[in-house]
């Protein structure tokens, strides 16, 4: 600790938290459930007790929604949430939950307050993958694999300096000392999408097309769990695609 009795905890993967404080003399202390996020200070204040008796103390801790310590504008959107929505699945999809970022063309390399498409930084657990030609995305990965992407347009610190755009940081999942896995099948067919609308202003034809009715399985495997308890763990994940035609 510092000279104010301060303890820093820094490079923490992200992730819920309990904090335990135990001192001869005094209560002992826990705080739970406290959430680590990317880019983010999560403060947990620790008041020790006198006791003449053993006695402790159990706080719930809750997710501040302002970090002080840090200026920049973040938006944070974690699998919790993305497991729930009818989005496509990559995480180029989520860069635009952030304010101010629009991806007018649908390729995945938006615009953040006006910068060009590939003014961004991309990042996989703070490791640099943008391209370096053309400045956009230059990294795909298993959507399962993604724990949450944080997306930060606005006083960003110094260390991301290239960056004109928004940074996107990747982060991805980690095993735990419990051994955990899951199993999903995500059917889709363009037969079920809405038809396109509208006629060509120019040569008059529709935009209608022709659907193609087959469906299509992607198959999700997820596996993490400990090697070494407390040390080392394993996280992997598999997803593989067959089509077949409706009928």
């Amino acid at each position: 600790s510092d000279a104010e009795g301060s303890v820093t905890f820094a490079l923490l993967q992200p992730g819920p938290y309990t904090v335990r404080a135990t001192l001869q003399g005094f209560q002992d202390y826990q705080s739970s459930r406290n959430v680590v996020s990317a880019d983010r200070t999560t403060a947990v204040r620790v008041t020790l007790k006198l006791s003449a008796a053993k006695e402790s103390i159990v706080v719930i801790g809750e997710t501040p929604l302002v970090d002080k310590t840090n200026t920049s504008d973040t938006t944070v959107v974690s699998s919790q949430l993305t497991d729930k929505l009818a989005i496509g699945r990559g995480y180029q999809n989520l860069v635009t939950f952030a304010p101010g970022v629009i991806d007018a063309t649908g390729g995945g390399n938006p615009n953040s307050h006006g910068a060009l498409s590939g003014n961004n930084l991309y990042l996989f657990d703070g490791v640099d993958t943008t391209d370096v030609t053309t400045g956009t995305f230059g990294q795909n990965f298993n959507f399962e694999a993604i724990q949450e992407v944080d997306v930060s347009t606005t006083g960003i610190s110094a260390e991301y300096g290239r960056a004109q755009g928004a940074v996107v940081n990747v982060i991805t999942k980690s095993g735990t000392n419990q051994f955990a896995g899951s199993y999903k099948i995500l059917v889709t067919n363009d037969n079920w999408n809405a038809q396109n609308k509208g006629t060509n202003p120019i040569s008059g034809n529709p935009f209608a097309r022709t659907k193609d009715n087959t469906n299509v399985y992607d198959y999700n495997y997820t596996l993490g769990g400990p090697v070494w308890q407390d040390h080392i763990w394993f996280f992997g994940a598999y997803q593989t695609e067959t089509d077949h035609l409706a009928q």
